[in-house]
């Protein structure tokens, strides 16, 4: 590239020689043009950085800078160090920190003329001097965010907005254009979104509804009286909000999110946030939170809730690992079972949870609802919720006699007194009711006692009526139990294994093989089914 100072053109060097050459307050630094003005640069680059130096360089100056283009900054002779950006203003990142006019419009993508006037509050700026440019390509698909203003508007959908440092929003709203919007940071310490403005949302729908939201390696602080992050509806266009190594600290609420397709959260910390984020509308999807730390949270709020106005309903699976501390009066999931569509979808899987706060509201679901499906957690607050353990058993409390006729299958009777149901469900006595759309593997065990006449032959048998066939299969039939000489047999063991579908049942039948004795199975006669263990 060609540059020109004062309308003499300069070499297109990487460091350019501009000894004779005067750049005072009224100079013009042009590039992308030439002399007259008049053509456009036919190369899509220019350098990052422009350094501006009062007298010539020395050859060792010259050659540490081609090793290390940062030793610019530290030159006692540096006059200006233009930053030149794909969009907006110059800066100068030099000591002097002068005023950089632009004139014209910076265009990288129609490689428009460009002007620039340094005006230079240093009187003694030289005769003579170098210019180093540091020849990187500048990305056509960044913007470089030093203000609110720079994210005022109507924003790009086909950028990254580069938060550089600490920018204080106040009451500046960023709206998310239907095509979407990506914000991205250079670290958690470095770049911060904040605004401490009184009834504040942060982001915003556009007219015709938010699009994408990505978020990356930033910091939001939205902490003014009824503020909060987001206000925003997709009204199920198909899109997703992920927010990547993202924090959010001294927040009055994250605000609410409503009929997107999906949720991604992952490596994020919220830490003094009062409330916490709310989910509305049907989710043709579902949210995905993985690497999750809550601290220091509000006494009164909900880390994640569904909205009944307009109702959530999720397509697809809420999972959570997060290492959740809340406190008492505070609730760390506030769903109801209509918020999901599909069983087993509400997933909390291997996560912490301290904190004398509730995990769930048991009485809008549980870990024993058939939306749920709690793995592996540490519970060690006060909340009173497990992890799911898909199951049932009964026990024998009372006896009664089941007729029996030589040969032929009949079903035990007795008073048998159910507990520990999860996906499970009874109407009658001695039948486990499977409740789930969900198929699971299943493994059932028991000891049972018989009695009958002395010497009888009783096999015992496991059968599952197959509800989507409306018949019974016999899934496991004992060796003989033999009567002893009282007409007892004691302690058979059980053991069967059957895959479960929705309304499935399983039941325990025996037959006598001898004679037409009666049999009555003993109280404290017990019968489990439990899920295999992968």
């Amino acid at each position: 590239m060609t540059y020109y100072v004062d309308g003499v053109a300069i070499d297109t060097e990487a460091i350019s020689d501009l000894s004779g050459l005067n750049l005072d307050n009224t100079s013009e630094l042009r590039f992308l043009n030439n002399a007259a003005g008049n053509t456009s640069m036919d190369e899509g680059y220019v350098a990052n950085y422009i350094a501006i130096t009062k007298d010539v360089l020395t050859p060792a100056e010259l050659q540490t800078i081609v090793l290390n283009p940062s030793y610019v900054l530290e030159l006692d002779n540096l006059a200006a160090c233009l930053e030149v950006p794909a969009q907006g203003s110059f800066f100068d990142r030099s000591p002097n920190a002068a005023t950089v006019t632009l004139t014209g419009t910076l265009d990288y993508l129609g490689y428009s003329e460009v002007e620039t006037t340094i005006t230079d509050t240093d009187d003694a700026v030289p005769t003579s001097g170098a210019v180093v440019d540091y020849a990187q390509p500048v990305s056509q698909n960044a913007i470089i965010v030093r203000t609110a203003a720079d994210l005022s508007g109507a924003l790009s959908s086909g950028v990254v907005y580069i938060v550089d440092g600490e920018i204080d929003m106040g009451t500046q709203a960023i709206t998310v254009p239907s095509g979407g919007l990506e914000i991205g940071g250079y670290g958690l310490n470095v770049s911060k979104l904040y605004s401490t403005e009184n009834s504040y949302t942060m982001f915003v729908d556009a007219a015709s509804d938010a699009g994408n939201l990505f978020l990356s390696n930033i910091t939001i602080d939205v902490s003014g009286t009824t503020s909060q992050v987001f206000d925003l509806d997709n009204s199920g266009a198909n899109g997703a909000v992920e927010v990547n190594v993202t924090n959010f600290e001294n927040c009055t609420s994250l605000g609410t999110l409503d009929a997107y397709r999906q949720f991604l959260l992952f490596n994020s910390f919220w830490n003094n946030c009062d409330d916490g984020l709310t989910f509305a509308g049907t989710w043709a999807g579902g949210a995905s939170i993985r690497t999750f730390l809550v601290r220091n949270f509000g006494a009164t709020g909900t880390v994640f809730t569904g909205s009944t106005s307009p109702a959530l309903t999720f397509g697809s699976r809420f999972i959570c690992d997060g290492n959740i501390d809340v406190p008492s009066g505070a609730t760390v999931y506030g769903f109801s079972e209509s918020n999901f569509d599909n069983d087993g979808d509400f997933e909390l899987i291997a996560g912490e949870y301290t904190g004398a706060g509730e995990v769930v509201d048991p009485a809008q679901i549980d870990q024993t609802s058939v939306k749920s499906r709690f793995r592996d957690n540490n519970f060690s607050g006060g909340s009173g919720v497990d992890n799911t353990y898909i199951g049932s058993r009964w026990k024998v409390t009372t006896e009664t006699t089941t007729p029996a006729t030589v040969g032929t299958q009949v079903k035990l009777l007795g008073t048998t007194t159910y507990s520990d149901e999860e996906w499970f469900s009874n109407t009658t006595d001695n039948a486990f009711v499977y409740d789930s759309t969900l198929q699971s593997k299943m493994i059932i065990q028991g000891v049972v006692s018989i009695a009958s006449g002395n010497n009888n032959q009783i096999v015992l048998l496991v059968r599952h009526w197959d509800d989507s066939a409306s018949a019974y299969v016999d899934v496991w039939e004992s060796p003989y139990l033999t009567t002893n000489g009282s007409g007892r047999g004691e302690n058979k063991a059980v053991l069967a294994f059957v895959d479960m579908n929705e309304n499935d049942r399983i039941e325990l039948w025996a037959r006598n093989d001898t004679d037409n004795d009666d049999m009555t199975m003993l109280e404290n006669s017990e019968l489990a089914i439990m899920e295999r263990a992968n």
